[in-house]
């Protein structure tokens, strides 16, 4: 089994955090002081969102 790469950040004046639903996945944002603002794309390599808010698979 391969090894699971992890990549850690650390925030140190980390104040709050969002998550986004969006059609490609997530959007995890972090508010860290003072105007700073980090956003993570998690996007599905194979799955949509549809206007109804159920995930699809795009594969065949």
């Amino acid at each position: 089994m391969e090894k699971l790469k992890t990549n850690t950040i650390k925030l140190n004046k980390y104040q709050k955090h969002w998550v986004h639903t969006k059609t490609y996945g997530h959007d995890i944002v972090i508010f860290s002081g003072p105007n700073q603002k980090l956003i993570i794309k998690c996007k599905w390599p194979d799955k949509i969102r549809s206007k109804d808010g159920r995930v699809h698979d795009t594969r065949g």
